[in-house]
């Protein structure tokens, strides 16, 4: 039969009078199954992300079969909204004894619970079009930051207004903006963490230019950690140590450091930072951090660090899905004056998946090429010039027919049924399985995915491939299965 569509959640506005607080009577049946969804969901999504955002929904009432989910506003709404609202309503159904559809709403009068866990800053949802009506100003203060000094380091180029959100860096940038907005009062320290290229520098730096704009009194530092540690080397040698920590310390009201993972193995910095991280903490300072991982796999790291690193708010940034890839490039283009056509445009979203700043590169390399060369940017002409990164590439992109065709073999079940919507136990794990392979070896959306898996909306393709990514670390058998899966899939034939 055809494909069931995944469950459709309204979005409401609920209004109350400033004195007035929603008194609603829910029935016990609904609030246990509530209670029991919320501890299956806890057991599935990041910790951060749970205390930060699911922990913030209210149950307002029971109308008739929909129960209404209260929010502090907008922005946690529509985040919980596009990430979690079907592993939500799944939970819920299979705790409920009653048929109730849930409905997510804002309540306009509310504030966030918990500011030290909550962006209340953050009204509107994230989008491009969101952040330039927000930072429509921002450029005109370019002038004030080329000035910048090199006590602050930070390059004005990498503002919140050139950065593109996406659903691999939301989360990251809603944290980052509500740092820059309000540094010391929500999440102390900020830890962000990505592979090499995916935008952690430059949300580092959007932060310390925020922080100036608004504050121009605050002494923002902003270091790679390799800087911090020369530096400290440095001072060890000339003796003044009591400078490079009044520097750090009584002379920093925002430390910014890029890079922490070098910090591995180093003991006396380990040590050195160790007390500079109190200092600054206990004054309500804000510390922000960059990692290529996240704190619990950086190697020879002190328990004692670790603990502080984890203390507050951990966000990682993936890859940037296709669209998000094209929008870099189109704003790429435009703030340097580039001409490139959409086919273009799409053609190097395709071969740069992984890294922004390849992406980057090779759009500059194009336009160069087509300058010196008195050329037009065309399709032909980015195949000429990007041919040897093309076949490099290529490797890279697999036929998700043959992925899902493999995934199926392994777990002797047939690829109708792994494409279908059927919600039998014993093709739940195949069918994870087989959406984080195609997310990992294919150039397909989320919502391309989800497409090919029974209709299913890009959600659920996002909490599969984020606990398949969880779990590969905990379960040996399903690290082995996924290991002679991709073994398997890397033989197929590029696309």
């Amino acid at each position: 039969g055809p494909a069931k569509k995944p469950p459709s959640f309204r979005i409401i506005m609920i209004a109350f009078n400033e004195n007035q607080e929603p008194s609603p009577v829910i029935p016990e049946d609904i609030k246990s199954a509530w209670h029991n969804a919320l501890r299956a969901v806890e057991k599935l999504v990041r910790p951060q992300y749970f205390q930060s955002f699911i922990l913030t929904i209210r149950l307002l009432e029971l109308k008739d079969t929909s129960l209404i989910l209260g929010f502090p506003d907008r922005f946690y709404r529509d985040w919980v909204h596009d990430h979690y609202s079907a592993l939500i309503q799944e939970k819920f159904a299979e705790n409920c004894p009653r048929k109730v559809q849930l409905e997510f709403s804002v309540e306009t009068k509310r504030h966030s619970p918990n500011p030290a866990k909550a962006p209340r800053s953050a009204q509107e949802p994230l989008s491009l079009q969101t952040l330039r009506k927000q930072h429509a100003n921002s450029l005109k203060n370019h002038s004030r930051h080329s000035s910048l000094s090199d006590e602050t380091s930070l390059n004005p180029k990498y503002g919140f207004e050139t950065f593109v959100v996406g659903t691999s860096n939301q989360f990251a940038h809603a944290a980052a903006f509500t740092v820059g907005e309000a540094p010391g009062k929500h999440y102390n320290p900020l830890f962000i963490y990505g592979d090499v290229g995916l935008g952690k520098t430059h949300l580092l730096n959007a932060i310390g230019l925020k922080i100036l704009e608004k504050f121009p009194q605050t002494r923002v530092h902003y270091t790679t950690f390799e800087k911090f540690t020369n530096h400290m080397i440095e001072s060890i040698r000339i003796e003044k140590m009591d400078e490079f920590r009044d520097r750090y310390r009584k002379n920093c009201d925002v430390l910014i450091i890029d890079d922490i993972q070098f910090i591995s193995g180093k003991e006396r910095t380990q040590e050195e930072f160790f007390h500079t991280f109190n200092a600054l903490y206990e004054c309500q300072k804000q510390i922000v951090l960059s990692s290529d991982r996240a704190p619990k796999d950086i190697q020879g790291l002190e328990d004692r660090l670790r603990s502080r690193f984890e203390m507050g708010l951990i966000v990682d940034i993936q890859p940037p899905e296709m669209e998000t890839r094209v929008a870099i490039i189109f704003k790429k283009s435009e703030s340097d004056g580039i001409n490139i056509p959409e086919e273009v445009a799409f053609y190097l979203a395709k071969l740069y998946r992984l890294n922004i700043r390849e992406l980057e590169g090779a759009l500059l390399k194009l336009s160069a090429f087509a300058s010196l060369s008195g050329s037009e940017i065309s399709i032909e002409l980015a195949k000429k010039v990007l041919r040897q990164d093309s076949s490099q590439s290529a490797n890279v992109y697999k036929d998700p027919e043959h992925i899902m065709k493999i995934v199926a073999q392994q777990y002797k079940i047939s690829l109708a049924d792994l494409k279908s919507d059927k919600k039998y136990r014993e093709l739940s794990m195949p069918r994870q399985l087989a959406m984080f392979l195609t997310r990992k070896y294919s150039n397909l959306s989320l919502p391309d995915i989800g497409h090919m898996f029974g209709g299913k909306n890009h959600t659920t393709v996002l909490h599969a491939v984020r606990r398949i990514s969880k779990l590969q670390d905990a379960d040996p058998l399903l690290k082995e299965s996924l290991v002679k899966l991709e073994g398997q899939i890397q033989e197929l034939n590029p696309l």
